[in-house]
């Protein structure tokens, strides 16, 4: 398995953006009303989401690259804080299926948005060298 999306896949994501916001949208308000930290997992949907439907169109100006980095690296920095924050509830307070399920989700969003990204960085990294 290759780190980067081929052209088929980055094109079928970008088709499918408007579920990953809908959907983080949707754990986030469940989240906000079950309590939990799943409403930082619909965060990170909301955050694929809008990554995919902004870097999804053919025309990439120039230096966009540079905004993928940033928030590839934010997108980090809140899930990492998500794992310790699961983590902690998982171990110390025996979190159920709910946190595990949520983290597990959080997880491969992040992963997924990092192939995408990391496509369409070195993608348009190569169109501004030109």
């Amino acid at each position: 398995m290759t780190f980067r999306l081929k052209p088929a896949q980055m094109v079928a994501a970008t088709q499918r953006s408007h579920w990953y916001f809908l959907g983080g949208v949707t754990l986030f308000v469940c989240g906000i009303f079950t309590g939990g930290y799943v409403c930082m997992t619909g965060l990170l949907g909301v955050m694929v989401g809008a990554s995919l439907a902004g870097f999804g169109s053919p025309l990439l100006p120039r230096g966009m690259w540079f905004l993928g980095a940033v928030l590839w690296l934010l997108s980090l920095f809140i899930y990492a804080g998500l794992s310790y924050l699961h983590l902690s509830v998982i171990l110390v307070h025996r979190g159920g299926v709910p946190d595990f399920a949520a983290l597990a989700l959080a997880t491969w969003l992040v992963g997924f948005q990092s192939r995408f990204l990391l496509t369409a960085t070195s993608l348009n990294w190569r169109a501004s060298q030109r």
